[in-house]
């Protein structure tokens, strides 16, 4: 993406919507990568730098980048990685851990003959009794869904040593 300076002769008389679109990516992987949190955005130094560099551009707010941006880019991303990987044999790997925020949380990842690892599914359990039984089903589930929405075979699965991997 070219960058447009106010005192600059190349600056675009407007400022179509896929200059827009491509900002919007850009601040949701800026986002990402740097793990800022979504109201980044909404802080008045960078819309003042934003204002500088990008004239034309929209401002996106947290709930824009929470609600809209950010799912769209996943999507986009979990589109990509379902396509290359149709019709390979995965592992499928599994880990739980508290957050900061002491919500309790299952990650799902395959691996892929291609050496790719993608996430397929992070489920919040905070609400839920941590079981040998409730680990199993969630693993039951995303095989299927790893299966028959990614066009998969899962051939193994691993996890980490707690009790509830053990026992499921």
């Amino acid at each position: 993406m070219v960058l447009y300076l106010k005192n600059c002769d190349c600056q675009p008389d407007e400022w179509s919507k896929a200059h827009q679109e491509c900002f919007e990516h850009h601040m949701a992987n800026i986002t990402a990568s740097c793990g800022f949190p979504f109201n980044w955005v909404e802080n008045q130094a960078v819309r003042n730098f934003l204002d500088e560099l990008l004239p034309l551009a929209t401002h996106v707010s947290s709930y824009q980048l929470t609600n809209c941006i950010v799912p769209y880019e996943v999507g986009q991303y979990q589109q990509l990685a379902k396509s290359t990987s149709r019709g390979c044999q995965a592992t499928l790997q599994t880990d739980g851990w508290t957050g900061i925020n002491f919500h309790h949380l299952v990650a799902f990842m395959v691996t892929t003959v291609k050496c790719k690892v993608h996430t397929v599914q992070v489920v919040d359990v905070s609400a839920e009794r941590r079981t040998a039984e409730h680990l199993k089903e969630l693993a039951k589930g995303v095989i299927r869904d790893v299966q028959e929405e990614w066009g998969l075979e899962v051939v193994a699965m691993a996890s980490d040593a707690s009790d509830e991997s053990r026992a499921a």
